[in-house]
């Protein structure tokens, strides 16, 4: 069990156990609380877009839709595949600037070609995020 310890984070130089509370956890990390915050949507919708294919495509703008090579379902495959490798890369902490860079120009494009609505105000918020990473993790 102690060889499994010794990847498990650290705090001076001990071991955090279960003794240590989980708000102690995050509020020395709260770059990974927004890693997390940020991946879970890109994950779930996803996976999702795998899932439910069809239910993802009427979201295609027409304009879009019309200037593909591809079939609007190939390109949710796509961008579903995109979306997971972004939440992976962002719980994993491997390369964080590229997956926060193309979070960023995904979530702008998607609030630019949608307009205002409910989930843009959402998007807005993830665009934040995204950016705040982007910037934070290109000073380290």
């Amino acid at each position: 069990m102690h060889d499994l310890l010794r990847f498990w984070p650290q705090r001076n130089g001990r071991y955090i156990d279960s003794r240590m509370k989980l708000k102690e956890f995050f509020k020395e990390r709260p770059e990974l609380v927004l890693r997390i915050g940020l991946a879970l949507p890109f994950l779930i919708f996803g996976f999702d877009k795998f899932i439910h294919v069809y239910i993802w495509t009427p979201w295609i703008p027409q304009w879009l839709a019309g200037i593909l090579p591809i079939t609007p379902q190939l390109f949710m495959y796509v961008q579903g595949t995109v979306e997971v490798l972004i939440g992976l890369s962002l719980i994993s902490g491997f390369l964080i600037v590229y997956s926060s860079a193309v979070a960023s120009i995904m979530l702008l494009l998607i609030i630019i070609t949608m307009g205002y609505n409910f989930t843009s105000v959402r998007d807005l918020g993830l665009l934040m995020i995204a950016v705040y990473l982007l910037i934070k993790s290109k000073k380290n």
